[in-house]
């Protein structure tokens, strides 16, 4: 008959110490946090004002000066979030800024040459049904109401 052992498995217990900070130590981390966060909205504000103005001038989407400053703001909100907790969909809700710069940092899309010569066909339909199809069929419709009229006498 075999026997079975027991062997005991140590349990480790952690315990959190939470000192709850006096009136001027909670009082400075609030004036830091406040701090730090509005030198990441300066910074943010910043690069979104200079990716406008590459916008403006020419530059296309996805090129390497967006993506600079997307890369620099995503450090700066980074570093934001690991310092003081939070997620990146936090500051992504928070500021506006990371969207537009992610959405100009984006390369476009490569097109499907499928998909754009079905676009294309599509446009020549209904162009031709516009330019062709409607003079013809309001044609049609005056001579057969021009042969009912002298038919039937109805003028």
């Amino acid at each position: 008959m075999a026997t079975t052992s027991v062997v005991p498995v140590e349990t480790a217990v952690v315990v959190q110490v939470v000192k709850k900070p006096g009136f001027f130590r909670s009082t400075t981390s609030g004036c830091k946090r406040f701090m730090h966060r509005r030198a990441l909205e300066s910074a943010l504000e910043k690069a979104l004002d200079a990716a406008r103005n590459h916008e403006s001038n020419g530059v296309p989407r996805g090129d390497r000066l967006y993506q600079i400053l997307y890369d620099a703001c995503m450090s700066r909100a980074r570093g934001f979030t690991d310092h003081w907790g939070g997620t990146m969909d936090d500051m992504f809700a928070l500021y506006p800024a990371l969207v537009v710069l992610k959405n100009l940092a984006a390369k476009p899309a490569d097109v499907d040459p499928a998909a754009a010569k079905a676009k294309f066909v599509m446009v020549v339909l209904v162009t031709f049904v516009v330019v062709v199809g409607a003079p013809t069929i309001c044609g049609v419709m005056h001579g057969i109401y021009g042969l009912v009229v002298r038919l039937f006498g109805l003028h």
